[in-house]
């Protein structure tokens, strides 16, 4: 069950000798397929590095993952459909042109893209991703990148936040598509949805 507010989240659990460790959110993506329909993966995934670990306040090795019971976080996870193949997402699906010129959309189930806080609200296991949309100037895109350490470039005029379980981009012909930080490459339309407790993973 998706996290309310108010809620407890999470549990207590062990790893066990041959659940797998990531240490990024594309090694976490590529233990899972989405295959007629159905999304397969590990039952507990332990996790070390990336987006999503930052988000959910991971702070173990590997080493302290494997000596006993840790915390555990049920997880969304992401289907994205590019042109009709389907793609696992764990923690965000960027599309923008070179240099973030022109319209950007970026789905968040994580909060953070790197060194950026682009979603401070967001939570991922509420069931929904925050997706925002953004197509500014180049002196007020500066002015924005330099808020996104800390969250605080939103709310702003130019950005629009909403909260999804689904939803589709129709890319600009010169945008690209990145899914926790791999280049897909370009696509004609784009397509995600929600998989609510889709995962476990033991920080």
């Amino acid at each position: 069950m998706t996290i309310r507010k108010g809620q407890d989240w999470g549990t207590t659990g062990e790893l066990g000798a041959h659940d797998p460790i990531v240490s990024s959110d594309r090694a976490m993506a590529e233990l899972f397929s989405f295959e007629r329909g159905e999304l397969n993966g590990p039952t507990l995934v332990g996790l070390v590095g990336g987006d999503l670990a930052r988000t959910v306040g991971a702070t173990g090795t590997a080493d302290d993952l494997r000596l006993g019971a840790r915390t555990t976080l049920p997880i969304d996870l992401g289907i994205v459909s590019i042109d009709g193949s389907d793609h696992v997402m764990v923690a965000s699906l960027v599309v923008r042109r070179a240099g973030w010129r022109g319209e950007v959309t970026v789905v968040m189930n994580a909060s953070f893209l790197g060194s950026w806080n682009v979603a401070p609200k967001g939570h991922p296991n509420d069931g929904r991703f925050d997706v925002i949309t953004a197509e500014m100037s180049l002196a007020n895109r500066w002015k924005a990148r330099s808020r996104l350490a800390t969250g605080t470039h939103v709310p702003h005029p130019d950005i629009e936040m909403r909260r999804l379980k689904s939803g589709s981009v129709v890319p600009d012909r010169r945008a690209r598509v990145w899914i926790d930080g791999r280049l897909i490459g370009p696509a004609s339309r784009v397509e995600f949805v929600v998989q609510p407790d889709a995962a476990r993973v033991v920080i």
